[in-house]
């Protein structure tokens, strides 16, 4: 069985791969934590809703028994028939998205802002959301099951710990404990346009829209990728991404599209990666983690607030990473943008009601930088905020009117607008005199 490491949390409250009816044998189900290459989750170790570590082995292992929810084996025989494999296509909209389907890990970022220390982001990532670019994730995915660890106890030390201090206990074990995994086995796609559209956000995003739509009816994750593939490189050449676990090993690919010899050629690679997986090949690719059985501490530390401040903190470092993105680039545009319009000559020369003047654009990208930097600051202060709330009203993420970010995701960038000064260049030449 192929061992991989960790990555993100999704919790039951959020709707998050399948859903789980039943809990362990004698343990309530608390999280499922998805695994990709970074995680150093191991059964029976403690964890943090909010920040994803691995803490000591506080429940008693030795004589563990998992038992499956289905009452099958905790084992694929390899003459077991192979699950089918669903599929799921979308067109991508956060940053929680491309990393679950590039197998990125933020916790470092979480906790850091878990304790108050405010967010950082690299903007040399080669998935970033803009709204001159489209982004597809296709999955295909099968399961073969979950086992729980049976009638769980704590080792008597920590059950001695507890009795004498709860806060130490939580803080050496964690509020919950590793108590399960699901088998299983797939394949993850990820197709973003390398260069940066003319086209206006609306029409980017229904064309996302419809290769994700073109896609879904495939049949295959395959066919699914030729047709997702062959729909997107009408915009350009194309960045691909492709991850598969329980197939033999980890398999990963990744390179640019160009030309449509090259989207059937990888989906004939994809073809092969599929073909290898069978049952015994699976792998624990979700853990389950169970509360303690011991009480819980004081609400502001209760598994529960660790849940809701983990997933606001998720949401807010999605739209400061997109916000952050956004602003490295109009930084530069405000820079730039001076030689750029003398560079567009004549273009500049005609101002309609649709595109403005060039010296307006800038004016307007300097505008759009103060946003930026504003809702910046708003979600770095929501975030610090959360990290010490007592309570979950004071844990919130931002919305629309406090950091703008429905507003700011939808804009014009240099491209864009060159289009839109061409168009009127063409609207001014077919004019009578």
């Amino acid at each position: 069985m192929t061992k991989l490491k960790y990555a993100s949390i999704c919790f039951l409250l959020m709707s998050c791969g399948k859903s789980e009816s039943k809990g362990p044998t004698s343990s309530k189900l608390k999280s499922i934590i998805t695994v990709t290459p970074a995680t150093e989750l191991t059964l029976g170790y403690g964890t943090n809703a909010d920040t994803e570590d691995r803490l000591g082995e506080c429940i008693d292992t030795s004589q563990a028994i998992y038992e499956a929810a289905d009452g099958q084996p905790n084992t694929i025989a390899p003459d077991s028939p192979s699950a089918a494999l669903a599929l799921d296509v979308k067109s991508i909209s956060s940053y929680t998205d491309i990393d679950t389907f590039t197998d990125i890990s933020v916790s470092g970022k979480i906790k850091t802002a878990s304790y108050g220390g405010g967010f950082s982001y690299n903007n040399t990532e080669i998935y970033s959301l803009t709204a001159d670019s489209a982004m597809v994730g296709i999955r295909a995915s099968a399961d073969y099951g979950r086992w729980y660890l049976k009638d769980p106890k704590l080792k008597p030390e920590y059950q001695e710990l507890y009795k004498r201090d709860p806060a130490e206990f939580f803080r050496v074990c964690g509020t919950e404990y590793v108590s399960g995994y699901r088998l299983g086995q797939g394949v993850k796609v990820l197709l973003s346009t390398a260069n940066k559209s003319t086209y206006s956000y609306e029409k980017i995003s229904a064309s996302a829209n419809a290769s994700a739509s073109f896609g879904a009816g495939s049949g295959s994750v395959s066919a699914s990728f030729l047709n997702v593939a062959s729909s997107l490189l009408k915009m350009g050449s194309l960045n691909v991404s492709v991850r598969a676990y329980g197939s033999q090993g980890l398999d990963t690919l990744s390179g640019l599209i160009t030309a449509q010899s090259d989207v059937t050629k990888l989906a004939e690679q994809i073809s092969q990666i599929v073909g290898k997986m069978k049952p015994d090949h699976s792998t624990r690719y979700v853990f389950l983690t169970s509360p303690y059985p011991v009480q819980s501490l004081s609400f502001n530390n209760s598994p529960i607030m660790r849940e809701h401040r983990a997933q606001t903190l998720r949401s807010l470092y999605d739209d400061y990473r997109r916000l952050s993105q956004d602003l490295t680039r109009a930084n530069a545009l405000v820079t730039n943008l001076p030689s750029l319009l003398g560079q567009w000559g004549a273009l500049c020369n005609y101002a309609t009601a649709e595109s403005g003047s060039c010296e307006n654009y800038i004016a307007k990208m300097n505008e759009l930088r103060t946003k930026i930097q504003d809702a910046i600051g708003k979600l770095d202060g929501l975030s610090r905020e959360c990290a010490i709330a007592q309570k979950i009203a004071d844990c919130r993420a931002g919305d629309a009117a406090d950091v703008r970010v429905n507003e700011l995701t939808i804009k014009t960038w240099e491209q864009q607008y060159k289009k839109l000064l061409r168009e009127a260049l063409l609207i001014a030449g077919t004019r009578p005199h």
